[in-house]
């Protein structure tokens, strides 16, 4: 997975810079989302769920918000989990990961840097750095990760 970081200095939400090399070691889900987008938001209870499952084994996110800079509050409110509901009614939960932000909504500099042109967008990339998955949700992101990282805290050997 290409780094962002030689092409230009990236920020996350608090205004500190932020590099895949940070990562290193770690499986990382990079997510490309907003607050807007519906389908986004219904995932995001799913990726709650499996980072707080498999953060202890060395699972990492990465929040790239295309969101405005008029839309900044409702992302902050959405990571707090104050706000947003998931598809099934459900909050997202707090999203404690970092995320990337610059306002900059469609033309923002991860979208032009990685070609993104629809979201939901993921890309799990592995220890290595490589990536290994792309668009992965719910059962698949869990399955992914078990295969990558082991079972889950609390999973029994045999359960789905």
């Amino acid at each position: 997975f290409p780094c962002w970081s030689e092409a230009f200095d990236v920020k996350d939400l608090d205004g500190k810079s932020i590099k895949i090399a940070d990562f290193k070691g770690k499986v990382v889900l990079i997510d490309f989302w907003a607050v807007w987008c519906g389908p986004c938001i219904g995932e995001m209870p799913n990726v709650v769920k499996a980072y707080n499952n498999y953060k202890d084994k060395g699972f990492d996110v990465i929040g790239i918000s295309f969101d405005t800079r008029e839309g900044e509050q409702g992302l902050r409110d959405t990571i707090a989990g104050k706000t947003a509901k998931g598809s099934r009614g459900d909050k997202t939960g707090v999203m404690p990961w970092r995320q990337i932000y610059d306002g900059g909504y469609w033309s923002a500099g991860m979208a032009k840097r990685y070609g993104v042109q629809g979201i939901p967008k993921t890309v799990l990339i592995d220890k290595d750095g490589k990536v290994v998955a792309q668009n992965l949700r719910g059962a698949a992101l869990e399955s992914k990760l078990a295969e990558l990282l082991g079972k889950a805290e609390g999973e029994k050997e045999g359960s789905n």
